[in-house]
């Protein structure tokens, strides 16, 4: 080609690209406006990111078939912080995937007392009437009021301790009406899930259950 290749809006021929020395030469056959393109191309480092990043994406085509000697429901983890409406809608449908449910709560601001009243007139008493099993409800010490932390050390142990089971963790959210409503009320729960995903592996699988307040 020549020194001096031509661009335009349209260009109605694939481009030749040949490599000499680290120089990317290139040829259009170009309409109307033309631009000129420098001979030399210098190395950028976002291109080398991109081959990597694609040579990962490779990885992940032409998957195994599915692994189908161990299925099983998973184990369910739900974290607590308040047995309210939002908790109760996540409780409901946490029950629909597993008879193995591990309620978690940190105990920070909440009476503990009242809380287990609660728990016991809202959750064991119907199930137990039903002949369904209750859930675990386990309470997570956190001397410094930390409540992500415990949650996820929590998770991450159930994990190591049944290697051939995955783990789901219910997150219960709020859904206000106006967008702006939504960080006042959701901010542990986006916390909560960004930290999984960062210290989790893939047996370990995050659910929102959404929970409308116009409902």
């Amino acid at each position: 080609m020549g020194e001096k290749g031509q661009v335009q809006r349209r260009v109605e021929k694939v481009p030749q690209e040949r490599w000499q020395s680290g120089t990317i030469r290139s040829t259009h056959r170009v309409l109307n406006r033309t631009v000129p393109v420098p001979k030399k191309v210098p190395f950028q480092p976002g291109i080398a990111s991109g081959f990597l990043r694609n040579s990962r994406i490779v990885l992940l085509v032409n998957p195994a078939p599915l692994t189908l000697d161990r299925v099983h429901a998973p184990i369910v983890v739900l974290p607590m912080l308040a047995l309210n409406k939002v908790i109760r809608g996540g409780l409901q449908f946490a029950l629909n995937l597993s008879s193995e449910v591990n309620v978690v709560h940190v105990e920070c601001t909440v009476n503990k007392e009242e809380l287990l009243k609660r728990w016991n007139e809202v959750v064991v008493e119907p199930l137990k009437r039903s002949g369904l099993p209750v859930p675990r409800l386990s309470f997570l010490d956190s001397p410094y009021r930390f409540v992500i932390n415990p949650i996820v050390e929590y998770v991450l142990n159930l994990e190591k301790q049944n290697p051939d089971r995955q783990i789901a963790v219910i997150i219960p959210e709020l859904v206000e009406k106006h967008w702006y409503q939504y960080f006042l009320h959701n901010q542990r729960a986006s916390w909560l899930k960004a930290a999984l995903l960062r210290r989790g592996t893939q047996r370990i699988a995050i659910v929102d259950v959404p929970w409308h307040l116009n409902s």
